[in-house]
C-alpha cells in the first residue's frame, strides 16, 4: 500500500512539471536526434567561429546511424521541454558542444518563427544554412531567442548546435507562426528519419537582422558620409540576384546597395548617407527607414534604422568631425559624464535629450557663440551634479566567493584559501584603503592550522577593521535541502568561532551562491542575531518570483531581516 502511495505521489510531481502542454499552446520538439560531444578550445573565443563539420550539416540519419564515427541516439526531452545532455554518457560535458536534429515537414513553404532555449551558447542551421546564432553563458530556459525561419515544403531539417562551457548542457526549440502567435499550419515534426524523406528547398528569401550607424564619419571624395551596417541573411536555400537595399529618409532615398546574396548567406553590407542632410533630418525629429527590393517586388523589413540625436551629435563632433571650425572635442566626455550621471541621479540629469538635441543644432548652424554658450550650461549642470554625487558615499569592499567543494577536490579547495588570503592581505598592505570580508569559517580554521604565519597576519588585519568576518556560518550552505537544525548548527559554530577569537558578533548573513533560499531562513537568521543578508542568486528565479511577502497575513514563523 505504501509502495502505492508513493507511486502516485511521484506520478503527480511529474506530472506537474509538464509545464509546457498546460501553459503552452505550442509544446517544444518533444524528440531529437542526439550526437556528440565535441570538445572546444575555451580560449580561443566563440565556439561556433569554427565552422560546423559538413558532413553533419548535410547529414540526415536516423536511430544509431553513424556520422563522423559517432553514433545518433534517439532522446525525448524532459518534462520542461529541455533535451539535457548531462547524463548521457558524453565523454566531454564542458567546453564541448553536441548537436540535436529532427525533422519538420511543411505542408507549402512559408516564414515561421523559430523559439530556442539553450545552456549555454546556440547555433541553429534549417537545410544545412546558418539563421541564428548566440554564444552566450547562461543558464537554460524556454524561448530565449526568437527569430524567423524559413521552411520548405516537404521533409525539413531542424539541426541545433548547443555549446556549453561549464555547468548545465542542453537546448529546446519550438516552433511558432510567423507572427510568433500560435502554431503555424500543416507542420510536423518527428526525430526518426521519414520513410519519404526528400530535402526541401525554398526560394530566396532576405532578412535584415540589425542595423547600426559606425563609430565616426566616413571621407567620401570631399563630402563626409555616415555610414550605416546592415546585416542581412539569405534564409532560401538558393541565391538572391538583382536585390536592392535602399535608405529611405524624409526627402526619398538617401542610399542604395546593389547585391547579390548566395544561398544561407550572411553579409554586413554599408550604406554611406550624406552626413550634413541625415544630422539636420535627425536633429528636426525625422527618422530613416529601409526597403528592401528583389525578386521584381519590395519586400518588408521590420528592423528600423534607429538615429537618436545624442548618437548623431556623438558621430558628427567626433573624428573627423563634421563642422571642424567649432570646438568639440570635449563632447564626447560630456555626453559619458550626463550619461553616468542620469544613472545615479535621474533628477538632477534630467532633460539630456532635450539640452543635446539643442547642442546639436547649435553645431549643425555652425554659430559658435551658441554653440560654446550650450556647452557652458551643460558642463556647469555636469559639474553641480557630480559635486552632489560625490557627496554620497558609495562603499566597495573586496570578497571572494570560494566553492568548498564542486568540481575539485578538498585539497585544491584549501590551495585556493591559502592563495586567496595572501594576495588579500598583500592588498592591504599596498592600498591602505583596502577592506575585504569573508564568510565560511571553515576556511579560517585551515588557515589557523595549516598557515600559522597567516593567521598572525589575518588576526591583525581583522584588529585594524581591514577584514571584515560576515556570514556567520561555517561553509556557505545549500539553502533549499538542509533543515533548520542544520541552519542553527551553521550559525552555532560559525559565530562561536568568530565571537570567541575576535570578539566580534556577526550580523551580516552571506550566501551569494545558493540556487534557491528556504523561507525560513529570515526566521533563523533573526534567532541568531544576523540583521542583514547579501546575496544575489534570488533574483535568478525565472519560474517564481521571490515572496516579499503572504496572503492572508504572516505565517507563524515570519521575521524580517
Amino acid at each position: 500500500m505504501r509502495i502505492g502511495s508513493l507511486v502516485v505521489v511521484l506520478f503527480l510531481l511529474a506530472a506537474s512539471g509538464a509545464v509546457w502542454a498546460e501553459e503552452d499552446a505550442v509544446p517544444p520538439v518533444r524528440e531529437w536526434l542526439v550526437l556528440g560531444s565535441f570538445s572546444f578550445d575555451p580560449d580561443a573565443g566563440d565556439p561556433f567561429e569554427v565552422a560546423a563539420s559538413r558532413e553533419v550539416l548535410a547529414a540526415a540519419p536516423d536511430d544509431q546511424e553513424r556520422t563522423e564515427e559517432i553514433r545518433w541516439t534517439l532522446h525525448p526531452v524532459d518534462a520542461s521541454g529541455q533535451l539535457n545532455f548531462i547524463g548521457l554518457g558524453f565523454l566531454e560535458e564542458e567546453d564541448a558542444w553536441a548537436y540535436l536534429l529532427a525533422y519538420v515537414k511543411s505542408e507549402t513553404e512559408q516564414s515561421v518563427s523559430l523559439s530556442v532555449g539553450s545552456d549555454d551558447g546556440i547555433q541553429v542551421f534549417v537545410n544545412g544554412f546558418e539563421v541564428h546564432r548566440n554564444w552566450a553563458l547562461r543558464g537554460w530556459s524556454a524561448d530565449q531567442d526568437v527569430f524567423p525561419v524559413r521552411l520548405g515544403q516537404g521533409w525539413n531539417r531542424l539541426l541545433l548546435r548547443v555549446a556549453n562551457h561549464t555547468g548545465g548542457f542542453g537546448g529546446s526549440a519550438r516552433i511558432l507562426a510567423a507572427d510568433g502567435d500560435g502554431a503555424p499550419p500543416g507542420l510536423t515534426v518527428q526525430a526518426r528519419r521519414p520513410d519519404d524523406f526528400r530535402p526541401a528547398w525554398t526560394r530566396a528569401f532576405l532578412r535584415v537582422e540589425a542595423v547600426a550607424p559606425s563609430d565616426a564619419l566616413v571621407a567620401q571624395g570631399e563630402n563626409l558620409t555616415l555610414v550605416l551596417r546592415a546585416t542581412l541573411r539569405n534564409l532560401g536555400t538558393q541565391e538572391a540576384a538583382g536585390a536592392q537595399l535602399r535608405v529611405l529618409g524624409p526627402h526619398g532615398q538617401a542610399a542604395v546597395a546593389d547585391l547579390a546574396m548566395d544561398a544561407g548567406e550572411h553579409r554586413v553590407i554599408s550604406l554611406p548617407v550624406a552626413a550634413e542632410g541625415l544630422a539636420r533630418d535627425v536633429a528636426a525629429g525625422s527618422s530613416y527607414g529601409l526597403a528592401l527590393t528583389w525578386d521584381g517586388a519590395e519586400q518588408p523589413v521590420e528592423t528600423g534604422v534607429e538615429l537618436h540625436p545624442l548618437a548623431v551629435l556623438r558621430i558628427v563632433t567626433g573624428d573627423p568631425p563634421l563642422r571642424p571650425e567649432l570646438d568639440s572635442a570635449d563632447v564626447e566626455k560630456l555626453l559619458d559624464e550626463w550619461t553616468w550621471g542620469e544613472r545615479f541621479r535621474p533628477d538632477l540629469f534630467g532633460g539630456g535629450e532635450r539640452r543635446f538635441g539643442d547642442l546639436l543644432q547649435a553645431y549643425l548652424g555652425g554659430d559658435r557663440k551658441a554653440f560654446a554658450a550650450r556647452k557652458k550650461e551643460i558642463r556647469r549642470l555636469v559639474r553641480d551634479g557630480g559635486r552632489e554625487i560625490r557627496r554620497r558615499k558609495i562603499t566597495f569592499i573586496g570578497n571572494s566567493h570560494i566553492d568548498m567543494a564542486w568540481l575539485w577536490p578538498r585539497a585544491e579547495t584549501i590551495e585556493v584559501v591559502d592563495r586567496t588570503y595572501d594576495q588579500a592581505l598583500k592588498f592591504m598592505d599596498e592600498f591602505s584603503f583596502f577592506r575585504y570580508a569573508q564568510s565560511q569559517m571553515q576556511t579560517y580554521a585551515w588557515v589557523e592550522d595549516r598557515f600559522p604565519a597567516m593567521m598572525k597576519r589575518l588576526d591583525a588585519a581583522v584588529r585594524k577593521g581591514k577584514w571584515i568576518p560576515v556570514g556567520g556560518m561555517w561553509v556557505e550552505p545549500d539553502c533549499n535541502l538542509p533543515s533548520g537544525e542544520s541552519f542553527v548548527r551553521q550559525l552555532l559554530y560559525g559565530k562561536g568561532y568568530i565571537r570567541d577569537r575576535y570578539g566580534i558578533d556577526i550580523r551580516v548573513g552571506w550566501n551569494p551562491d545558493s540556487f534557491g533560499y528556504a523561507w525560513t531562513l529570515p526566521m533563523i537568521f533573526k534567532g541568531a542575531g544576523i540583521d542583514y543578508f547579501i546575496t544575489q542568486k534570488i533574483g535568478w528565479n525565472d519560474t517564481r518570483s521571490f515572496r516579499t511577502g503572504c496572503s492572508g497575513g504572516k505565517p507563524p514563523t515570519a521575521r524580517r531581516c
